[in-house]
């Protein structure tokens, strides 16, 4: 059999119960979805809207080439992966049109991996820019603004190489998973054991960025506590965020990890756990930046119109005082 033309049939399990299935997938739209908007309000202030007020701060930069990454994963995993995977039903209409070999599983499957192993480089790039903050904090920007335009082409490019044997590739084809598919590929490159797959190449650049994590965020935080007046409080609000994210990517490894070493682990446990290891980071980041970056959240439009819509003091109490001579 020739992987990269024949047709290739799966048989669509019927062993899972629909109900089951499909709530799993309702369960993570509810957040993923206002992951999306959240995303989408963050990148329309930062790069549109109050663009004079962000353009020379360049963590922003930095968070919105992350963003932007965040958002192609979650609109793939919406739109595509956890919907034929967690939606039984549609397994039995959907495989046939992915017999033959596709474009679209090509195109989905490389932007897929790329933008997770782009996370990886966008999370480096983060934690170096909130070291250099709090280390050299009246020089750090200008350094950073003459580097604007190489760190959204290292989001960009690095990624590609662990996945330039997906573009390569002859052909996307699927596999039965839970009571739908998923996509795998055919290598292009064929590695003696298996010791180059795109899952190693994975868990290799998520592990570099651990180890950038746990260093620079550790010193970043240590010298916040030692020297607190030396950051403003804006920068710290920041490094707060770098925190979060440095959390968040310690799950994301585990994830990795249990995904790749523990052979002897229930594969669709593992699966799932990497599924929301990786929401935690795509939807998180944007909750996170809003919840404690003020100088974000008082320019994103989402949140000025909620306060505006909210009644003032003073009109709470003109009210409370006409009421009360109405009711005297």
């Amino acid at each position: 059999m020739n992987m990269a033309t024949d047709p290739i049939y799966i048989n669509c399990s019927t062993k899972y119960d629909d109900f089951v299935e499909i709530s799993k997938y309702v369960g993570t739209c509810l957040y993923m979805i206002p992951g999306v908007l959240l995303h989408i309000f963050i990148l329309k202030t930062v790069l549109y809207s109050q663009r004079k007020v962000f353009r020379n701060n360049s963590f922003f930069r930095i968070f919105a080439t992350d963003s932007v990454v965040s958002l192609i994963l979650l609109v793939w995993d919406i739109s595509f992966s956890r919907l034929t995977a967690f939606i039984p039903p549609l397994c039995n209409v959907l495989s046939p049109l992915f017999v033959m070999p596709s474009l679209f599983l090509k195109v989905f499957y490389c932007t897929y991996n790329h933008a997770r192993m782009a996370k990886s480089v966008g999370q480096i790039l983060m934690v170096l820019n909130r070291m250099c903050c709090v280390m050299w904090p009246m020089s750090y920007e200008r350094i950073w603004n003459k580097l604007s335009s190489p760190t959204v082409l290292l989001v960009i490019l690095v990624p590609l190489a662990g996945t330039w044997n997906l573009y390569l590739s002859p052909r996307m084809y699927i596999l039965p998973s839970y009571g739908g598919f998923f996509v795998t590929y055919v290598k292009y490159v064929e590695w003696v054991r298996d010791t180059a797959s795109l899952s190693k190449f994975t868990s290799i650049y998520i592990m570099t960025a651990l180890a950038f994590t746990l260093v620079c965020t550790s010193i970043s935080l240590y010298k916040l506590f030692i020297l607190p007046d030396r950051v403003k409080a804006a920068e710290k609000s920041l490094c707060l965020v770098s925190a979060f994210y440095s959390l968040a990517f310690i799950v994301v490894t585990a994830s990795q990890l249990l995904f790749v070493l523990c052979v002897g682990c229930i594969i669709k446990f593992a699966v799932i756990f990497q599924f929301l290891a990786f929401d935690l980071l795509t939807v998180g980041s944007a909750v996170i930046m809003i919840l404690t970056s003020s100088q974000l959240s008082n320019h994103l439009w989402i949140l000025r119109k909620f306060r505006e819509k909210k009644p003032s003091g003073d009109v709470i109490k003109v009210f409370t005082s006409v009421n009360r001579s109405i009711t005297n």
